[in-house]
């Protein structure tokens, strides 16, 4: 991947500059350092667009294939897709949830960012 100066993963990983691994203790084959990055990139995306950005919006994977057809309608209508325009392919959830780890307080922050994000999502797309 280095040709492609994508750096996200393998052998030669880069930390991203605003994530909280930078800087820590924890090494790339951890969970604390992979919930670390997680948490430093999509919580300054949380930061970056705020609840009336009319421009972005924060589009929750959950959201597709939970309540696909409205989230999916509030897309079309956002990006001036023609309506009645079907997806390519339909959204389901592949992962389960893993609330179990055992990553305490990372797992909470993360937890934190990730409902903030679902909400804002949410209010988004469907209000």
């Amino acid at each position: 991947m280095t040709w492609l100066a994508h750096h996200e993963f393998g052998g030669d990983h880069r930390p991203f500059e605003w994530g909280a691994a930078s800087g820590t203790s924890y090494a790339p084959t951890d969970l604390e350092y992979w919930l670390a990055q997680w948490i430093g990139v999509y919580g300054f995306l949380l930061e970056q667009v705020s609840e009336d950005d009319e421009r972005r919006v924060l589009v929750c994977y959950e959201l597709l294939y939970g309540q696909s057809p409205a989230v999916w309608s509030s897309l079309c209508e956002r990006l001036d897709i023609p309506p009645g325009t079907e997806p390519a392919s339909g959204f389901e959830s592949r992962n389960s949830a893993a609330r179990d780890i055992e990553a305490g307080r990372l797992r909470d922050e993360a937890y934190a960012i990730y409902e903030a994000l679902m909400i804002r999502s949410s209010n988004q797309l469907l209000s």
